[in-house]
């Protein structure tokens, strides 16, 4: 997580813990969405709701965030350590659910 925590993204780039962040709410959303038995039109509107709600959540743009994923594909590095930072999000709110369904 070294590479991470080290990299500073340029101008209209969003920071690294901020896109950990969206990018640990997109992948929900990509589970959540690949599990509604919708056809695809009503798929397609309900997930452009969920993105832009994620969008505004971190007070982002589509494009920004388009950008700074293009601008983190070309930093191998830099993204797999956000990406391992994204697992272990998803890991910890896996394991909060779980507590919550047993209780």
């Amino acid at each position: 997580l070294v590479a991470c925590n080290q990299h500073k993204a340029p101008k209209g780039i969003i920071e690294n813990k901020k896109m950990i962040d969206v990018l640990t709410d997109m992948h929900l959303v990509d589970a959540y969405i690949s599990i509604i038995p919708y056809n695809d039109s009503v798929l397609k509107q309900q997930s452009s709701q969920y993105y832009g709600a994620i969008y505004k959540k971190y007070k982002i743009s589509r494009s920004e965030f388009d950008k700074s994923l293009k601008y983190y594909s070309e930093e191998p590095q830099v993204l797999d350590s956000m990406y391992s930072q994204v697992l272990i999000n998803l890991a910890k709110r896996e394991k909060t659910q779980n507590k919550l369904l047993i209780k």
